[in-house]
């Protein structure tokens, strides 16, 4: 009778943890393919699966499939021996498997980062537009910060790139403004300020004329900075640097003025005696 009691019960239990890991795959898997926060998509289209919000997921898995076992043999009026082993295998089989899925997306994903590690890069910004200076909207809450663990900003007009990128377009000029609710093309630019939203376009009337967008950086060449022009700003990534200098300075500056008079004033020169970098 015993005998027919122990089996029944581990055939209980053992359909339990199946059912419960099952449903726990089930889950992690949709998440990975189809939420933002759990998936991304590289510039080929193709869906990455963020292992580090899979990995949270399956810690919190294992911890309710943890608590539930506990639960279960806390429950039993006359616990035996094979019940506490049975807890004791449910809790590891998780604990492993969270573990090892933990240990092996860890070094996934600094084998596969163009990076190959985590990273910590600055480069301060200012914006510009027709001779008024705006600032991105204030942080609210604990964490002071406006976009997301990987790239932010702290209310201090400072790009901050802390963590392991995925891919370098993870971590461009246009993502860090797609991540504070901004964007930036070419011809256009708009702005999540502090004041409100703000969008300026090319050919849009600044003092009167007719204005275009640009973005400039300081960038360190030597012992030298200089700057210059960003072609498809959208697409550029920070110098790789935690400190400014040697890190970059960025202006957005929307103006009536041409190229060569803003490069002019940013480096101090004559602007017949300005080379036109574009980079």
């Amino acid at each position: 009778m015993a005998a027919k009691l122990k089996k029944r019960c581990i055939v209980k239990v053992l359909s339990m943890l199946f059912v419960l890991l099952t449903i726990l795959f089930t889950s992690l898997s949709a998440y990975g393919h189809g939420d933002e926060e759990g998936s991304s998509k590289d510039s080929n289209g193709s869906t990455e699966l963020d292992f580090a919000s899979l990995s949270l997921n399956l810690i919190y898995g294992a911890s309710i499939i943890s608590i539930l076992a506990l639960s279960w043999y806390l429950t039993l009026k006359n616990p035996h021996q094979f019940h506490k082993r049975i807890v004791f295998d449910v809790i590891a089989v998780v604990v492993v498997i969270a573990t090892l899925f933990m240990i092996f997306s860890t070094l996934y994903v600094n084998i596969t980062s163009p990076t190959h590690g985590p990273v910590h890069w600055h480069a301060d910004f200012e914006i510009n537009l027709c001779n008024t200076n705006y600032e991105l909207y204030d942080p609210i809450g604990l964490s002071n910060r406006v976009g997301t663990n990987l790239l932010h900003e702290h209310n201090d007009n400072r790009i901050h790139v802390e963590g392991v990128p995925r891919t370098l377009d993870e971590i461009s000029l246009g993502k860090f403004f797609e991540k504070v609710e901004s964007y930036i093309t070419e011809t256009e630019f708009h702005l999540h300020s502090s004041i409100g939203e703000v969008t300026v376009k090319n050919n849009d009337v600044c003092n009167g004329k007719l204005a275009a967008l640009y973005v400039f950086a300081e960038k360190q060449s030597g012992r030298e900075r200089k700057w210059s022009r960003l072609d498809n700003a959208g697409d550029y990534v920070l110098s790789p640097y935690s400190t400014i200098p040697p890190g970059d300075r960025l202006k957005i500056i929307f103006n009536e003025k041409n190229e060569k008079e803003l490069l002019a004033e940013l480096n101090g020169a004559d602007e017949n005696n300005i080379d036109i970098v574009i980079r």
